[in-house]
C-alpha cells in the first residue's frame, strides 16, 4: 500500500508531463517538442520515486505510462507525425526506470538526486551541440570526430528521437552547424532495437534496486519505543 507522499508524487510526476503540450517550433501539441520535454524529465522524476522507495511496478511504472497516453494523443492531433512513436516511449520508460534504480540505490534527498539527475540528462544532451556554441572558431568536430560521435551516441535527446523515427540532427538546421555533423560519420540509433533494448535494461536494474533496498529496509533495527509517561501509565495495584 502506498503512503500519501508516495502517491502524490505518483500523480504530480504524471502530471508533469502535461506541461509539454505547451506551443513548440510547430506550434501547440507538437509530438517532437513533448517528446524532448519527456526525455528531460523522465531519469528526474525516475529518482524521485525511486528515492521515495516507490515500487517501480506496478506504481512507479504507471508515470512513463501516462506520458505515453500524452505522446499519442500529440501525434494523433498535430500534423507532424512521429514515424515510430511506441520505440520512442519505449525509450522514454527506460530513462525512467533507470533514474529509479539510481534513486532507489542513492536513498538520498529526492529532490536532490532528481536534480542531479535532470542535470546529467542535460549535460549529455547538450554536450553533442555545445562545441559550435562558440561561433567565432570553427566546431571542434572537424578536429575530433570520434569524441563528437560518442557524444552524439550518448545523448538522450538524439536516442529518443531517433528511436522516434527522426534524425534529430540533420532536422534542424542550427543543431547540425552547432553539432559539426558534416565530420562525423555515424548511424543513427535504430529504434526498433534500441527502445526496448533501453526499456528491458530500465526494468532490470529498477526491480533489482526496489529488490535491494527493501532487503535493507528490513534488516534495518526497529525504532525504539518510547517508556510510557507517568500520566498514561497503568496506575498500581495499591493505589
Amino acid at each position: 500500500m502506498l503512503e500519501r507522499r508516495q502517491g502524490i508524487t505518483i500523480v504530480a510526476c504524471s502530471l508533469l508531463g502535461g506541461l509539454g503540450f505547451l506551443p513548440g517550433a510547430a506550434g501547440s501539441s507538437d509530438p517532437l517538442a513533448l517528446l524532448g520535454w519527456f526525455v528531460f524529465c523522465a531519469s528526474a522524476a525516475g529518482a524521485m520515486c525511486g528515492a521515495l522507495r516507490i515500487p517501480p511496478f506496478p506504481y512507479g511504472i504507471a508515470v512513463p505510462a501516462t506520458w505515453t497516453l500524452f505522446l499519442v494523443g500529440a501525434d494523433l492531433a498535430s500534423a507532424r507525425d512521429l514515424p515510430t512513436p511506441a520505440w520512442a516511449a519505449c525509450a522514454v520508460a527506460g530513462f525512467f526506470l533507470v533514474g529509479s534504480a539510481v534513486g532507489s540505490v542513492l536513498r538520498a534527498d529526492p529532490w536532490g538526486v532528481g536534480g542531479a539527475c535532470l542535470l546529467a540528462t542535460l549535460a549529455l544532451s547538450g554536450l553533442a551541440l555545445g562545441a559550435g556554441f562558440a561561433r567565432a572558431a570553427p566546431p571542434w568536430a572537424k578536429t575530433h570526430p570520434r569524441f563528437a560521435r560518442s557524444l552524439l551516441d550518448v545523448s538522450p535527446l538524439v536516442f529518443a528521437t531517433e528511436c522516434a523515427g527522426l534524425d534529430w540532427v540533420h532536422a534542424h538546421p542550427d543543431a547540425y552547424v552547432l553539432s559539426g555533423v558534416e565530420w562525423v560519420k555515424r548511424r543513427p540509433w535504430h529504434g526498433p532495437l534500441a527502445g526496448p533494448a533501453l526499456l528491458v535494461v530500465g526494468c532490470a536494474l529498477a526491480q533489482a534496486a526496489a529488490l535491494r533496498s527493501r532487503a535493507s529496509a528490513k534488516r534495518e533495527p526497529p525504532a525504539p519505543v518510547p517508556w510510557p509517561c507517568a500520566s498514561t501509565s497503568a496506575r498500581s495495584p495499591r493505589s
